[in-house]
């Protein structure tokens, strides 16, 4: 170390020796950095390992000065924040011949005092504020001693020299450290680390590249690394300790007040510079979630992380951004010796083939046992010696399988003690069935159970703001079915037929018995398992009772009601053991709870006749809680089942009406406050890259008002192409800080977010504009329930959030299509509530919308909410930026457009569009905005609910608009366009339709063949808004202009047609 020439007795060094050979020679050199303070926006200061060797000398005297020297190796603990001194007391004590044992403050008492109790502790050590436990201290008899400060130890100033007066010789089998096991199926365990424990991760200095890739720990070196792992665990002392003085890493603490989470790494990214991080994967799957902590991640040179499996998703994502480097090892193993791979191979260990010492032993179905045996070639790398001197072989109980196509990659795949073995002698391993429905942004455990049992069972653990806001059997049923089940499905693809998973052997954890943890945050699953052991025998004692259906008569859906009744009722209480139940009696004023309800659906998909299985759910028990509604439900479902596919208008209308009552069975209950008035706005924005989308986004950075916009979209890309859409359209697209983007599924709870961003929007955002929906007139109602969804998770959020913001909804004038042939003596549309569920035009779309409508405006009364109806008219492309934006060539009159040119003639009639109201998307949005700002900028207190029309009500005439399409077209192709009835035009389209080649791209046309024909159909006339109220509130709606020949043009110049 004194020169470039020293030989490294690499495997041969002692760490408190170490420490003061880099003191001595390079005494700058940095160990760690530090928070100046618990406020990371004052930055980090650097620890020298001169500071860090004199810190050590300081502790040594101290100890010395308290306890005198020792000759034995006695013990003394210590308890304190998580911060240096753990490892400045480790190396001071080993200095004065001590071994200083670091419990997991998460130790149970009893846990703690047979710790104390099996390494005879002498002394108890903790930092001046520490909070320890009274009931500890008074049953362990230790006196708790409070060592300096953290500032004392670090502080500038001359030390006597401690020296560490041992050799490595004469000191590799003296104790050292005093770590634990998890305590997963009992006490504690107390590992004792030798000094010679950490030379074999010193050893690895000297392994060789293997097939080109160097050995995968050397990828610590040099980096300046935030460790997100707890020092009392030899994860901890591994990375935080022993990479820096082999592999000279930094090592980055965070402030020891916090705890660790998503939002605090992207503190002490920011704060620190650190370019590598290494954290427990569920930590970076929480940051994966926000676009912006994403970011970070990719700016980083390496992440690292280990102790348990990272989601396939993520793991594939980061990957092609940055090094993953994936660990893993035990106490008493210490680190494990593997080398770098290929970056799509980032969750295989790469093992060398000429290492002997490392065995795969096969144990059925395709998995392999990791031994580790004594062998030469690999005996200095393998801590395990140190701590079994006397053992031939050793192994963690760790489960592998090959790569499917690549030598010497080994997958992890979970803990051999962890494999269920059911009753009929099938195993499953559940690790990657655990993986998967982790992968759930609500779920933090997952728990999958079964010994000896005949099928599997789940238990999972949500993350705390979801699990508070499911409190009833029916928050917990839905979320389970809507929520959970899918990620179920996706696990069961991948298991054995005997192993898979059904929903009525899912539940939820109790919030106030949460998983048994490790320090790494990994779940004991023999804890946990002992801890849910009631809960997992009610699991399956109510699958045995109602496993199977076959001897359970058919229920004809088709019989009379009270036959129908009858047997439901039969059924129900069977299931429940609930006696007399009458007709008209609410099911959950019995004690029918959602494991009944799970019981009843999985038996009435057995036995009811007249329904697609499909359609059966336990939300159709929530929102027909009785017999009689339950029984009135089914059959107006089972009518020829028209309601799913909307054939006829009675079915359509009770379908819709039905899925507005679920959802408005969902909505929160009015919590009272006073919501909080700004002059300011912070506005949330779904759907911000569509077309109208992106104007909006430009409108509202426009107005100074607005302090920042967050835009919640369903890729993770969003940002860029916003950018690059907004430059193409000339909008706004430099926007800094003032514009932050979400990777968001507002169909999920807590929209899809990270429990840290969902809370953050909750307390910022002051306005809500929802305009995220698909533009498909093809698809049926039924595909619009997500969004529907959204809906409802939007309004939670609403009613959640301190602010209360109001939320626009950006809705259509599908919603109020058929209002001339309901209301034939009112031709004028009012801004008002539309209750009629005839109105709406048939196509899921319009119907969605409508029902989108009337549960914001029940929300109004049921949960406080306000909101704000805009039904949008025909959006044209923008008039005020010239040829850089363009009018969407896909929508129904580009395509008409260029079917046109195709066609060699135009239609001299648009049926239902004669008079042409149409507004330009950019006009449409600073409508939107004028209307935000006007009402959530001083306006009233109490819950509202408005409606606008932001159409065109000076109309123009496609008659007098034809020619200028006319001229345009022949003009640019030099060719005769024959103008002809809307018939004709619509007969020689679908003949064009009937060809083999068909040219989508300039006869766009023949994919909206149904919707030009229902035009031809319509012979309701165009419907005229009302647009007083909205005149009133907007001057730019006042002053629009008809459509005219010169917007005409500009479109057709921008279309290029």
């Amino acid at each position: 170390m004194s020169s470039s020439n020293t030989i490294v007795p690499y495997g041969r060094r002692l760490v408190p020796v170490v420490i003061d050979e880099i003191a001595q020679n390079d005494p700058e050199r940095v160990f760690a950095s530090i928070p100046k303070t618990t406020d990371l926006s004052e930055g980090y200061v650097d620890v020298t390992y001169d500071a860090f060797s004199r810190a050590i000398n300081r502790a040594a005297t101290f100890l010395e000065r308290t306890f005198g020297r020792s000759g034995s190796f006695e013990t003394l603990a210590y308890l304190g924040p998580f911060d240096v001194r753990y490892y400045i007391l480790a190396c001071g004590a080993s200095k004065v011949g001590y071994k200083l044992l670091l419990p997991s403050p998460r130790n149970s008492l009893e846990g703690q005092l047979n710790l104390f109790k099996s390494t005879e502790c002498e002394a108890l050590l903790t930092s001046e504020g520490y909070n320890l436990s009274p009931q500890l201290i008074s049953e362990s008899g230790l006196t708790p001693i409070s060592i300096p400060s953290l500032a004392t130890f670090l502080a500038k100033g001359e030390v006597p020299h401690y020296p560490f007066i041992k050799t490595y010789e004469e000191a590799k089998n003296d104790l050292f450290i005093v770590l634990h096991t998890s305590g997963s199926t009992g006490f504690p365990k107390p590992i004792v680390l030798k000094h010679g424990w950490p030379s074999a991760m010193d050893a690895f200095n000297e392994l060789e590249p293997i097939d080109g890739y160097e050995h995968l720990w050397l990828k610590l070196r040099n980096r300046r690394t935030f460790v997100g792992l707890p020092p009392f665990h030899a994860a901890g002392v591994i990375t935080a300790l022993l990479a820096p003085l082999w592999f000279n890493m930094i090592t980055v603490w965070q402030p020891s007040n916090r705890p660790l989470s998503a939002v605090l790494v992207d503190e002490v990214l920011d704060a620190s510079n650190a370019d590598m991080i290494y954290l427990a994967p569920s930590i970076i799957e929480d940051m994966v979630q926000s676009p912006a902590s994403l970011q970070r991640l990719e700016r980083l040179a390496v992440i690292g992380y280990g102790g348990a499996p990272l989601d396939p998703r993520v793991g594939d994502l980061l990957s092609k951004k940055t090094k993953i480097v994936n660990t893993n090892g035990s106490t008493e193993m210490g680190p494990l010796s593997y080398w770098d791979k290929a970056p799509e191979d980032w969750a295989y260990f790469h093992y060398n083939p000429a290492d002997k010492g490392v065995e795969f032993r096969p144990v059925g179905d395709g998995a392999y046992e990791q031994v580790f045996v004594r062998h030469p070639s690999t005996d200095r790398y393998h801590s395990a010696w140190w701590t079994f001197p006397r053992l031939e072989e050793y192994s963690m109980n760790d489960l592998y399988t090959p790569h499917p196509t690549k030598a010497n990659l080994w997958l992890y795949a979970g803990r051999a003690d962890d494999v269920i073995v059911l009753s009929n002698g099938e195993k499953l391993n559940p690790t990657n069935m655990e993986v998967t429905l982790r992968q759930h942004p609500s779920v933090k455990g997952a728990l999958v159970v079964g010994q000896s049992r005949f099928a599997p069972a789940a238990i999972m653990e949500l993350k705390g703001d979801v699990a508070r806001t499911l409190t009833g059997p029916q928050d917990k049923a839905t979320f389970l079915e809507d929520e959970i089940w899918p990620l179920v499905v996706k696990a069961n693809e991948a298991a054995p037929a005997h192993a898979r998973l059904s929903l009525d052997r899912l539940i939820f954890s109790n919030a106030e018995k949460p998983f048994a943890r490790a320090g790494k945050e990994t779940v004991q699953r023999g804890a946990t398992v002992k801890l849910y052991a009631d809960e997992i025998e009610e699991i399956y004692t109510r699958s045995e009772e109602s496993q199977d259906g076959a001897h359970l008569p058919k229920i004809n859906v088709g019989e009379d009601s009270n036959i129908l009744e009858v047997e439901l009722g039969k059924l129900i209480q069977g299931v429940t053991k609930v006696t007399n139940l009458e007709r008209e009696q609410d099911f959950f004023t019995t004690g029918i709870d959602s494991l009944h309800v799970m019981t009843v659906v999985r038996l009435l998909k057995k036995t009811l006749v007249g329904i697609p299985h499909e359609e059966i759910s336990s939300r159709l028990m929530y929102s027909h809680p009785s017999l009689s509604r339950l029984a009135a439900a089914l059959k107006i479902m089972a009518e020829d089942d028209e309601i799913a596919n909307g054939d006829r208008d009675g079915s359509r209308e009770a379908y819709m009406q039905l899925i507005l009552a679920e959802f408005s069975s969902q909505l929160p209950k009015i919590s009272p406050k006073l919501p909080e008035t700004s002059q300011n706005l912070v506005v949330l924005l779904t759907g911000s890259t569509g077309s109208l989308g992106s104007y909006l986004l430009h409108s509202f950075l426009a107005f100074f008002g607005v302090l920042k916009v967050y835009c919640l979209n369903r890729s993770a890309d969003a940002e860029d192409r916003q950018m690059k859409e907004n430059a193409k359209k000339g909008l706004s697209f430099g926007w800094e800080d003032r514009v932050e983007f979400l990777y968001a599924d507002i169909s999920k709870p807590i929209l899809g977010l990270g429990e840290h961003v969902y809370n953050n929007l909750k307390r910022e955002v002051s306005v809500v504009i929802h305009n995220q929906w698909p533009v498909d007139f093809n698809l049926s109602l039924t595909s619009f329930i997500p969004h529907l969804q959204g809906v409802s998770n939007l309004i939670a959020f609403s009613s959640r959030s301190p602010r209360s913001p109001p939320i626009f909804f950006t809705s259509s004038i599908g919603t109020l299509g058929h209002w001339n042939q309901i209301n034939p003596s009112s031709p004028l549309v009012p801004e008002i509530a539309l209750k009629d569920p005839r109105i709406p035009l048939h196509q899921g779309y319009s119907e969605s919308k409508w029902i989108a409508e009337n549960l914001l405006d029940a929300a109004r009364l049921k949960s406080g909410v306000s909101s704000a109806i805009l039904r949008i008219g025909q959006i044209t492309g923008p008039v005020n930026v010239g040829k850089k934006g363009v009018w969407n060539r896909n929508e129904w009159f580009p395509s008409l457009v260029a079917s046109s040119k195709y066609l060699g003639m135009l239609p001299d009639g648009l049926p239902g569009q004669e008079d042409v109201g149409w507004v330009p998307v950019d006009i449409v949005a600073e409508i939107v905005v004028e209307l935000v700002v006007g009402d959530c900028i001083g306006g009233e207190s109490r819950p509202w609910t408005r409606y606008y029309h932001v159409c065109n009500a000076k109309e123009g005439n496609w008659g007098d608009l034809v020619g200028v399409v006319k001229e345009h077209l022949e003009r640019k192709h030099r060719e005769n366009i024959e103008v002809v009835a809307f018939k004709e035009w619509l007969r020689r389209l679908e003949d064009s339709a009937e060809g083999e080649n068909i040219d989508i791209e300039k006869n766009p046309g023949v994919k909206l063949l149904d919707f030009y024909n229902a035009m031809r159909h319509d012979e309701s006339g165009n419907v005229i808004m009302d647009v007083s109220e909205t005149e009133r509130r907007s001057e730019k709606i006042r002053e629009l202009k008809p459509v005219s020949a010169e917007w005409v043009s500009l479109w057709m110049e921008q279309w290029d047609f």
